[in-house]
């Protein structure tokens, strides 16, 4: 650069796509045997919609073994409140979701026999020897971009 010049930077400044939530994790019902998930999932408003979900479990936590058995106790709404179409797939502690639809934001809600709980884990609980249980998502997005996501909560 010549003396008196100023350097200019020519680069294109990249910004990072936004990244969706995942928010009102709940775990209750662990201490009687009877655990129900739920939790929320968003894109952020200006990126692209959900497609595809896959929730891991902490250990002691499982999914019910059969699709169908889950898919009875499985409900999956929009922000409007509407019940989204689906399809799920079972492998251990790992219950992928694809919507039909894309959605901005998935509201889930697990119930007990749909996912179970052991009897270690929940005795362990009623003795208030777990602190934290920490739940993962992996949310795919229509272009095939996924974001893994993490939150904890206080077993009930």
């Amino acid at each position: 650069v010549a003396y008196g010049a100023t350097a200019v930077d020519l680069r294109p400044t990249v910004t990072p796509p936004p990244r969706p939530s995942l928010t009102h994790l709940s775990l209750t019902g662990l201490a009687k045997g009877r655990p129900a998930l739920s939790l929320v999932l968003g894109a952020a408003s200006s990126a692209l919609p959900i497609r595809t979900i896959v929730v891991s479990l902490p250990p002691g936590l499982k999914f019910a073994h059969s699709a169908r058995t889950l898919l009875r106790h499985l409900t999956v709404r929009s922000s409007q409140g509407r019940t989204l179409k689906l399809s799920v797939a079972i492998h251990g502690r790992m219950l992928t979701i694809t919507l039909k639809r894309a959605a901005s934001s998935a509201h889930f809600k697990i119930l007990s026999p749909g996912i179970t709980v052991t009897s270690s884990l929940s005795r362990r609980i009623r003795k208030h020897q777990v602190k934290t249980l920490t739940v993962t998502a992996a949310v795919t997005n229509t272009r095939h971009a996924t974001t893994r996501l993490t939150a904890s909560t206080k077993p009930h």
